[in-house]
């Protein structure tokens, strides 16, 4: 099941459905870069590296538009780290639908960007770590390196799957930073810690208590491979079956079933 709900991630990208993960990752890497083009193209806007640059900054954790611009300009894709050497492409990224942006909780102004689809934040992700566009890697090291980003991955599920079931905005808060938090009118409606591990320990759901305490009025969840062997906790536990049923609950009241 904890290898079902990780492939699920990745379906989120019609076209990847029906294939295992690393048949995924492979089709993916030139799925990506084709869809890239396609996209730019559609928005008539000619196709440069400072495109693949951004992408590539964004999958790397460096998500904000200063961290960006140093990026790009430490590629050489820039003459200089100013924001307004990137802010077309960023904008553009976000009209095309690549990218989005997340609002920052207590910031008036402040936001992050991120991938929308896991597909290519995860080939993004590996080209920037790895070179994974040039650089031919092994299978057994290509499957060690999709683990390292799979948790990610399942986070954005969870919060995506949460705020379509529950008509709610996601935010990023960062103070301490929170898995998932979404809002409805303004509030935080909903904190959720996500541990995506073979083994819950004791000590990881005692972080997520304390933590998530820290929004009394908030709804509490704790998001695990398997809530049977789950330490005890008092907040709300779902696993991949509360998930799964959670999806199907949510498609039926969207059809009206």
């Amino acid at each position: 099941m904890k290898d079902f709900m990780e492939l699920l991630t990745l379906y989120r990208e019609p076209s990847m459905v029906g294939k295992g993960l690393m048949e995924a990752v492979i089709t993916g890497r030139d799925f990506v870069r084709a869809l890239l083009g396609e996209v730019l193209d559609e928005e008539d806007i000619a196709y440069t590296r400072r495109f693949d640059g951004v992408l590539e900054a964004v999958a790397s954790g460096k998500d904000r538009l200063s961290e960006i611009a140093a990026h790009l300009h430490s590629r050489g894709l820039t003459p200089s780290p100013s924001t307004s050497h990137v802010m077309k492409y960023v904008n553009a990224l976000l009209k095309a639908g690549l990218l989005e942006r997340v609002e920052i909780w207590g910031k008036r102004r402040g936001s992050r960007y991120r991938h929308v689809s896991p597909l290519t934040d995860l080939i993004y992700w590996l080209n920037a770590k790895y070179g994974f566009f040039d650089i031919p890697l092994t299978m057994e090291f290509l499957q060690k390196a999709v683990k390292q980003r799979i948790p990610t991955l399942v986070e954005r599920f969870v919060e995506a799957l949460l705020a379509e079931v529950y008509g709610l905005k996601p935010v990023k808060i960062l103070n301490p930073e929170i898995d998932v938090a979404l809002i409805r009118f303004k509030k935080i409606y909903l904190v959720a810690e996500v541990k995506w591990k073979g083994r819950v320990k004791k000590e990881d759901v005692r972080k997520a208590e304390s933590k998530l305490s820290a929004y009394p009025d908030a709804r509490k969840v704790l998001v695990v491979p398997d809530k049977a062997s789950t330490p005890e906790t008092w907040l709300e536990v779902m696993d991949i079956t509360d998930m799964v049923k959670l999806a199907k609950d949510g498609r039926k009241r969207l059809v009206g079933e």
